[in-house]
């Protein structure tokens, strides 16, 4: 059975509706006293179901609202450590730290999203280079070991090596993907 939700709150007077369709025509709930009444032909409708659903609706919205990059239904988290001291499994820290995982690059939008973010922070580094760490390994593929529907210069690999993201001030490309060795010391991480 299919249901249609509409949500209409106003925080103003602390009013909620919700029109569920059913099967059998439509349900409206409303709070009215600090308790959930229903009108109409309703089924069932779980509050802490109801309350779950809205809790997560506001924390979507205000990830969405604080969120560096949105692409595509995903936040992006770039992170800038002040010197190049980030090998990869501290990236994977870095994003554990802010609950977040190491970002796949899914897409040649997103990818080129990331750069045009991360970019300002070239002027801060002295040499005009600098890679922070992506969630993504050998060939480019993507950190559940899926390909990618892109891909950016990619390389046929025999050792297992990661990818970051790599920009420089004066040679060309000014950006690309680099394999790197988990050892190698970058200057942040992309989460998500």
């Amino acid at each position: 059975m299919r249901f249609f939700v509409i949500i209409i709150m106003s925080f103003v007077s602390f009013n909620f509706i919700m029109s569920v369709q059913g099967g059998y025509g439509p349900c409206v709930t409303k709070i009215k006293n600090g308790k959930f009444i229903s009108q109409g032909n309703c089924e069932k409708i779980d509050e802490e179901e109801i309350i779950g659903q809205l809790r997560r609706n506001v924390a979507a919205k205000k990830e969405k609202e604080y969120c560096p990059i949105h692409h595509d239904g995903k936040c992006i988290w770039p992170v800038k450590i002040g010197e190049a001291t980030t090998n990869f499994v501290s990236a994977v820290s870095i994003c554990a730290n802010i609950g977040r995982k190491l970002a796949d690059v899914q897409s040649r939008e997103q990818y080129d999203l990331i750069v045009s973010y991360i970019n300002p922070w070239l002027s801060e580094d002295k040499d005009g280079i600098f890679s922070v760490w992506t969630g993504m390994m050998n060939n480019q593929t993507l950190s559940d070991g899926t390909k990618p529907t892109w891909s950016k210069d990619p390389v046929p690999l025999t050792e297992t090596v990661k990818v970051a993201i790599h920009i420089r001030e004066k040679e060309q490309p000014m950006h690309n993907l680099v394999y790197m060795e988990e050892e190698n010391v970058l200057f942040g991480a992309i989460c998500q």
